[in-house]
C-alpha cells in the first residue's frame, strides 16, 4: 500500500492527518506553541479522534488501532444512526466545554501570522497556504458565493450544530488577500443553512474590500 503524508490528506479533509501533523507530540505541544506566540484563545486539548468520541458518546475502542469509522461499522445500525444524528444537531454541552474551542478573532490572528510568516517560517507558510488552496471541502461555505475562479485557501470544521470556515481569499486586480474566519455555533438550522450563512458573510466581505481597495498600478 502506498504511503501517505499529511499533504495527501488535506484535500478531502482528513481527521487522521490533523492528529498526525503535530509530529506525535500531541495537542499539548500545539497549545504550548500557540501560547508562546501570544494566541491564547485557541485551545486545543484533545486529539480529533478523542474529541469526536467524547461528543458522539462513542467508547474507547477495544484496539488502539481501530478507527472511529470502523467502530461505526461494527455498531448496531440504530445506534450508529443515533450517533450520526448527534454529529449534526446542536449540543449545548459541547458548546459550553472550554476545551478545543477558539474565537474567530484568535483564528484570524493565526491566519495572519501564517500568511505573513510571523512566528512561523517561510517554509511552513509556503507549505500550508498551497495545501489550503487545494482543499476540496466547504464548496458551499467561503467559496459558495464568490465569483468563479476566485483563489481561496481554507480549512473547514463541522460538528454538532457548528459549521466553520477559515482561510484566505485573493482579490482580483492585485488588490491583495483577505484573511477570513466565520464560525456558526449552536445552530438549530439545517446544515445547508449554516453553510449559506458563511457564504453570505464571505461575499459581503469580498464585495466590501473589492470596492474599497484601489487597484494596484501596473
Amino acid at each position: 500500500m502506498p504511503s501517505r503524508s499529511p499533504r495527501d490528506d488535506d484535500h478531502p479533509s482528513d481527521n487522521t492527518a490533523t492528529d498526525v501533523l503535530p509530529g506525535g507530540r500531541g495537542p499539548t505541544a500545539v497549545d504550548a506553541w500557540l501560547k508562546g506566540v501570544g494566541l491564547r484563545d485557541l485551545r486545543p486539548a484533545r486529539y480529533i479522534r478523542e474529541l469526536l468520541r467524547d461528543v458522539l458518546s462513542v467508547p474507547e475502542p477495544v484496539s488502539p488501532t481501530m478507527s472511529l469509522a470502523e467502530q461505526f461499522r461494527k455498531m448496531p445500525p440504530r445506534r450508529a444512526a443515533e450517533r450520526r444524528a448527534k454529529a449534526v444537531r446542536a449540543n449545548p454541552e459541547y458548546d459550553a466545554d472550554p476545551r478545543d474551542q477558539a474565537t474567530p478573532k484568535a483564528m484570524l490572528a493565526l491566519l495572519v501570522r501564517i500568511r505573513t510568516a510571523d512566528g512561523v517560517s517561510a517554509a511552513v507558510r509556503s507549505t500550508l497556504v498551497p495545501m489550503m488552496e487545494r482543499t476540496e471541502t466547504g464548496s458551499r461555505r467561503i467559496r459558495g458565493r464568490l465569483p468563479a475562479g476566485t483563489i481561496v485557501g481554507d480549512k473547514t470544521g463541522t460538528l454538532a450544530g457548528t459549521a466553520n470556515d477559515a482561510g484566505y481569499v485573493t482579490l482580483p486586480g492585485g488588490k491583495g488577500c483577505i484573511a477570513l474566519a466565520v464560525f456558526v455555533k449552536g445552530s438549530g438550522a439545517p446544515p445547508a443553512a449554516r453553510e449559506t450563512a458563511i457564504a453570505d458573510i464571505a461575499r459581503l466581505v469580498y464585495d466590501y474590500y473589492l470596492l474599497s481597495t484601489p487597484t494596484k498600478p501596473e
